[in-house]
């Protein structure tokens, strides 16, 4: 189990489908998440009892907890079903994919050791050097596939340059522990160095800062532990520790345009943010328990956005994420999901604790994990979740999880025990493959398949239909389960635009009618030439409805 989730993590994030599906990023990553995920449940199988264990106990508590609350969320909400599921296209953050997540974090908790963290570390630094190189290629303008991207062409295997940059920043965290452990191979340092630099090179060419941001808050922890573990510099780190938290602060003040680094830090783009996070914040006290559905952020956004939000970029312009990981669970499920959600992130961070606590001298993995993490998660207070990044913001935690527990009884040196054969409570995880396993594993395969490759093969036949530009094909593809709102627009705007109104407006009445928030659905049967006066008042009230401070609705 544990060998599988070191190939898991960097294939999720390394994994897109530019030349077969219309969504090359998102919806192959969250199919290729689904298949992992159901993998390592049937690798589970066989020591499910394990899950009994107390040293598991509180993994299994919270995992239950957070799952659990998804479900009632995914019941109880009104938005459609297929977006809760599924989740949007360009995001795939829904139930299926947090169930997943949630796969991940208990397996890693269970099937990660020593070796094996050391080998996670690696693996994190590998994908994100490709990453690096791919997002380098990028800036010389020989990207071997067409993006259809309005930012920076830098965006690496993730789809956006700001995703990129916060990735690479995680990634030089880990790189930055093993560079100045003491042990360190001369030439691996080197090496090290050297991708330092060329991460910091590709991050600077993508022009997110997110990338920086991201290291120094991972880059603090590990000076920190650096200065902490040594005894000669121990006393330094206590100075230290307010310095960089100062430090921490008045970066922070700085991005929000305050204090004396706001000419450097600032960017327009964090006022836009405190608009998505004022809108996220009012759907979580608006609708406290359940939220307002999974990945239904956008539908929301123009009830919820205020009126300054509404005129700042134009009343058109909408975001269907609050940019903010904590508020979009609390926007989407509410905050009995927030809480699970900070409690499982508690958990690990008081497990990495516990480690350093009972740690003799700096170990290089533990820091590059816990201080890859705390990355994530300094990226993920201004950032949304993209599962090539989110796989990552589980699978870390549950390795923080993992290492603690295999710690409690050993020596100071932080010695972890191989895994054990045979059964028992105190028995890691069963080696070896049995036939009872090889057919779970199959099983798997054919329920992962099963469940994540819809939204691709459905995603695959849109982009079939545009090449071929036949109308009727368009319609059929858009209808295909599971239905996306966002290639329905993408098709009632290209039926419009060859005069095909009847098509178009049969479309925008199926969707007003699937789902009576979706505003885009409303907007065309508004200007739609076919539709009568009735339908066109109708739509008219549901736009003001949804859009209540949009000045043209007036």
């Amino acid at each position: 189990m544990g060998p599988f989730i070191l190939v898991a993590a960097p294939f999720v994030t390394f994994v897109m489908s530019p030349q077969i599906s219309y969504q090359g990023i998102d919806i192959p990553k969250m199919s290729a998440l689904v298949l992992c995920a159901a993998i390592l449940m049937a690798l589970l199988l066989p020591d499910f009892r394990v899950l009994l264990e107390s040293r598991y106990r509180i993994v299994v508590i919270l995992s239950a907890i957070f799952a659990i609350d998804l479900l009632l969320v995914l019941i109880s909400s009104s938005s459609p079903f297929n977006e809760q599921f599924f989740g949007i296209s360009g995001r795939n953050t829904g139930f299926l994919t947090y169930v997943c997540l949630v796969v991940i974090f208990i397996t890693s908790a269970i099937g990660l050791d020593r070796n094996n963290s050391e080998k996670l570390v690696t693996g994190l630094i590998v994908i994100g050097a490709l990453s690096a190189i791919y997002g380098l290629v990028q800036s010389m303008g020989h990207d071997p596939f067409k993006w259809n991207n309005l930012y920076s062409p830098v965006m690496g295997f993730l789809g956006n340059p700001d995703f990129e940059s916060s990735f690479l920043g995680m990634c030089a965290v880990a790189a930055l522990s093993l560079l100045v452990a003491l042990k360190t191979n001369p030439k691996i340092r080197a090496g090290l160095g050297i991708y330092l630099l060329l991460s910091a090179y590709v991050i600077a060419k993508t022009k997110a800062q997110q990338g920086f941001l991201v290291f120094f808050a991972g880059a603090a922890v590990v000076f920190f532990l650096l200065l902490f573990k040594n005894r000669s510099t121990k006393k330094l780190s206590f100075a230290y520790l307010p310095i960089a938290l100062l430090s921490g602060v008045l970066v922070l003040f700085g991005s929000l345009n305050k204090g004396p680094l706001a000419h450097y830090l600032y960017k327009v783009s964090v006022t836009y943010r405190g608009d998505y996070w004022h809108a996220g914040w009012k759907m979580a006290t608006e609708h406290p328990f359940t939220g307002v559905g999974l990945d239904s952020y956008g539908n929301w956004y123009r009830a919820t956005r205020t009126l300054a939000a509404t005129l700042r970029r134009g009343p058109e312009v909408i975001s269907n994420a609050a940019h903010n990981v904590f508020l979009d669970f609390s926007a989407s499920g509410g905050f009995p999901l927030l809480v699970a959600y900070m409690l499982i992130v508690a958990y690990a961070f008081l497990s990495a604790v516990k480690v350093i606590r009972r740690t003799v001298g700096f170990d290089a993995v533990h820091v590059a994990l816990f201080g890859a993490w705390i990355g994530y998660l300094a990226q993920s207070i201004i950032s949304l979740n993209q599962i090539g990044i989110a796989i990552w913001g589980w699978v870390l935690p549950g390795a923080l999880v993992a290492y603690e527990i295999a710690t409690r009884t050993q020596s100071p040196e932080t010695k972890m025990p191989a895994k054990t054969k045979g059964k028992g409570r105190n028995v890691k995880v069963q080696q070896g493959v049995t036939p009872g396993t090889t057919l779970a594993v199959f099983a798997s395969i054919v329920v992962g398949l099963a469940l994540g490759l819809p939204p691709f093969i459905a995603d695959a036949s849109f982009r079939t239909a545009l090449q071929r530009n036949d109308p009727i094909l368009l319609v059929k593809s858009v209808k295909q389960w599971p239905i996306d709102e966002s290639r329905m627009l993408h098709a009632v705007e290209i039926l419009a635009g060859r005069q095909l109104d009847a098509q178009a407006l049969q479309l925008e009445i199926f969707a007003a009618k699937r789902d009576p928030r979706y505003y885009y659905a409303w907007q065309g049967i508004s200007v739609n030439s076919l539709a009568s006066p009735a339908q066109k008042s109708d739509a008219f009230t549901h736009m003001k409805l949804l859009d209540p401070y949009n000045p043209k609705l007036k």
